[in-house]
C-alpha cells in the first residue's frame, strides 16, 4: 500500500491522502518521499488546478514515526541522535516544506483528527486551513522529547497567532482544539468531519480559479508584510498589479465583467 493516495477529481482538483492509518500516518522517509514526488507531479500537470491534503482514517498525523529515527550506531559504536535527526530533517523534511511553502498551485489541507509534532507544520503550510470538528493540533516536540517545534512551526505559528499563543502552543504542548485553533487564527473555518474532504474539495474548486500568479503574489504580500512599513507594501503591491495587470487575463476578466 503506498503511504500516499492521490486522485484528480472535479475541477482540477488532486486530493492527496496520507495514507499510513494503522500507524495514524506518522511521517516516515517513505511517506516524506511520497508525498515530494507527488507535489512534483501536480505541480507540472496542468490539468492539477488546486491541491487537497489530507489524512485517511481518524488522524491527519501523529507526527514523526519515531521507530524510524531509532537510535542508529555509528561504525565506532557511538550513537549521535542530533547527527541522525539533523540529517532526516536536511535531506527529507526540510526540503518537503520548502517545496510545500513554494507549491506554485493552491494549497488546501483538511485536518481530520490530530495534526501533531511536525505534521502540524505540514497543516499550517497551506493557503487555506479547514479542520472537522475532532480536528485538533499539538506540538508535542518540546514537552515529550525535549526539543523544538519543527517543520516550520515558529515561523507558521507566529504569523498565524502571534509570540504568546505560539510560546504558548510549542512550549505546553497542549492539545488545541478546532475551535481554539480557529479563535487564533490557525483555521479558516471548522465543519463537519463528515463534510470536511468535500468542503475541503469545494474550497480548492474556488480558488483553482484564481490565476496563479495572482495567488503566489497574494502569498509574498502577505509573508513580507511582518518585516516591511506600509508604504513598503504599498509599492509591492503597485509592483504585483503592474506585472498581473499587464497579463491578457485581466482584460478578459474585465471584459466579462462589463458584458454583465
Amino acid at each position: 500500500m503506498r503511504s500516499i493516495e492521490s486522485t484528480i477529481g472535479e475541477g482540477g482538483v488532486a486530493t492527496l491522502v496520507l495514507n499510513r492509518p494503522d500507524r495514524l500516518n506518522a511521517l516516515d522517509l517513505d511517506l516524506v518521499a511520497n508525498l515530494r514526488s507527488d507535489l512534483f507531479r501536480f505541480a507540472a500537470a496542468t490539468e492539477v488546478k488546486a491541491i487537497v491534503i489530507t489524512g485517511a482514517g481518524r488522524a491527519f498525523s501523529a507526527g514523526a514515526d519515531l521507530t524510524a529515527l531509532a537510535p542508529k550506531p555509528q561504525a565506532d559504536g557511538r550513537v549521535d541522535m542530533g547527527r541522525q535527526v539533523s540529517e532526516a530533517m536536511q535531506i527529507a523534511f526540510s526540503p518537503l516544506m520548502s517545496e510545500l511553502m513554494a507549491f506554485p498551485k493552491p494549497v488546501v489541507t483538511a485536518i481530520n483528527g490530530i495534526a501533531a509534532g511536525g505534521s502540524a507544520g505540514i497543516a499550517l503550510c497551506a493557503d487555506v486551513v479547514l479542520a472537522g470538528r475532532e480536528g485538533k493540533f499539538k506540538f508535542v516536540q518540546s514537552q515529550q522529547l525535549g526539543i523544538v517545534a519543527d517543520l516550520g512551526a515558529s515561523w507558521l505559528l507566529q504569523r498565524a497567532a502571534g509570540r504568546q499563543a505560539s510560546l504558548a502552543a510549542m512550549l505546553l504542548g497542549e492539545t488545541i482544539s478546532a475551535e481554539h485553533a480557529q479563535r487564533l487564527g490557525l483555521v479558516w473555518e471548522v465543519v463537519d468531519d463528515d463534510q470536511l474532504v468535500a468542503r475541503a474539495q469545494a474550497v480548492a474548486q474556488s480558488l483553482a480559479r484564481v490565476p496563479p500568479e495572482a495567488v503566489r503574489a497574494s502569498r509574498n504580500l502577505v509573508d513580507t508584510a511582518a518585516a516591511s512599513t506600509f508604504e513598503q507594501m504599498l509599492e509591492l503591491e503597485r509592483l504585483h498589479l503592474r506585472d498581473l495587470a499587464a497579463a491578457p487575463e485581466l482584460l478578459a476578466r474585465v471584459n466579462f465583467f462589463l458584458k454583465k
